[in-house]
């Protein structure tokens, strides 16, 4: 099994490509799964607002995201594809983490129970674009989907694509030219 993971700041499409690119191996007869790290801790949360109104904060949703990553990970294990397409991975809870200045010691335990990735591809994009694609979808901006904040993820993936071999791809091009790309990293 191949796990691939795809990260950068929001708004920079990791999403679309996930499922593009999930979507275009199954077409070519692989078995594949794209995971959300944030789909199965937003159960939780909702469950954690309607008892315990205005204590879920931006820094409790990424707790509940590493658990999420931590449980979907396990589960795996005992499941047979040929490739795993990851729509973030521990790399972007480190980035978003040390963005707010949250240091908590047993995440980093947690994380070093995760396999890393075959691959992973960091999606590149200025922080302004990616707001101004934000802002066109038709959802609410979410309060850290912002210039500042998405600035200061930035800066953390650049420290880490200096420690870890990331596969840099530049999210202003299109999703066909990205898809084009990775299928060739994936594929060859």
């Amino acid at each position: 099994m191949q796990s691939i993971a795809f990260i950068g700041i929001d708004g920079a499409g990791k999403t679309s490509l996930a499922g593009m690119i999930s979507n275009e191996l199954t077409k070519r007869g692989y078995r594949s799964k794209k995971l959300h790290i944030k789909s199965f801790n937003q159960e939780v949360l909702r469950h954690m607002e309607q008892h315990r109104p205005g204590l879920v904060q931006e820094e409790l949703k990424l707790v509940a995201s590493t658990l999420d990553l931590l449980y979907r990970s396990i589960h795996l294990q005992t499941q047979q594809y040929d490739f795993v397409i990851w729509d973030r991975y521990y790399y972007c809870l480190q980035a978003y983490y040390r963005a707010l200045n949250i240091h908590i010691p047993w995440q980093e335990s947690l994380f070093s129970f995760l396999n890393p990735p075959n691959l992973t591809f960091i999606l590149k994009i200025e922080p302004t674009e990616a707001v101004n694609r934000l802002q066109n979808r038709n959802e609410p901006i979410k309060p850290l989907e912002n210039i500042n904040y998405l600035s200061k993820v930035t800066a953390e993936y650049k420290k880490m694509c200096i420690k870890y071999n990331f596969i840099t791809l530049d999210a202003s091009l299109s999703l066909d030219d990205l898809k084009k790309q990775i299928l060739s990293y994936l594929l060859s």
